[in-house]
């Protein structure tokens, strides 16, 4: 949305849309769920301009997107809430009457999301095993950047709606205090890495403000965990 300039308005209650996932986005009175059913809608509806890539990319972009969704999505939902629940209780923006019944209802909102995960098969894995495959699809990222600026070229013109996704998924690891973050990605993310080099550019590109949505959002940047709607972040 910022990206192409779309008049939007965020929504920081943390309710999840109809699927039980973020992102969301009403758009006259149609509610649309999920990142890249969101890019999709959008493109048609507000004809935004064809993808530049050519029809190889298009290929590569479709496997890392799908990577995004399915793999890293639900890898980093289980660090956060199954092995870390104590960023979830400490940064999520969610507040329901007195502090001990938000605890009581993010406890019961975790149980789903183990319930949902075993459901998946996310919870087979073993430690050790979901997060060598978490380091290997961020690895796979870095790979397909290379020297690059962007991951299908070097100019402002290129950034692509893959990059604005991975931007979405990854920006959250470069902010959050070290203990929070996996040390397999944080080697990857570290200050002078590719990766942080490449999240930082498109951070200055897409939220050059980046401050003032930290404030809006009711988080200290010292200590920032801002919801990672991205670019797409929701409307109402």
């Amino acid at each position: 949305l910022r990206f192409h300039n779309i008049p939007h308005v965020v929504n920081n209650s943390g309710i999840s849309g109809p699927c039980g996932r973020n992102p969301w986005i009403s758009y006259n009175g149609k509610v649309v769920t999920d990142s890249q059913l969101i890019i999709d809608f959008l493109t048609a509806e507000l004809k935004l301009p064809p993808t530049f890539l050519s029809s190889e990319q298009q290929g590569v972009a479709m496997a890392v997107e799908r990577m995004l969704d399915f793999h890293v999505y639900h890898f980093g939902v289980r660090w956060n809430w199954v092995d870390n629940f104590e960023i979830i209780d400490k940064y999520t923006p969610l507040k329901i009457g007195p502090a001990f019944f938000t605890r009581f209802i993010k406890k019961v909102v975790r149980g789903r999301v183990i319930k949902s995960l075993n459901a998946g098969g996310w919870g087979d894995y073993s430690i050790d095993e979901y997060r060598l495959q978490w380091v290997q699809d961020v690895k796979a990222i870095e790979q397909i950047l290379g020297s690059k600026k962007y991951l299908f070229g070097d100019s402002d013109e290129e950034i692509s709606r893959t990059d604005l996704s991975v931007f979405a998924f990854l920006h959250c690891h470069t902010v959050m205090p070290d203990q929070y973050v996996y040390s397999g990605l944080r080697e990857m993310l570290r200050d002078g890495a590719p990766l942080h080099s490449y999240i930082k550019r498109l951070e200055q590109r897409l939220y050059p403000d980046i401050k003032e949505v930290i404030g809006r959002a009711g988080c200290k940047e010292s200590e920032r965990y801002p919801q990672t709607t991205g670019p797409y972040g929701s409307t109402n």
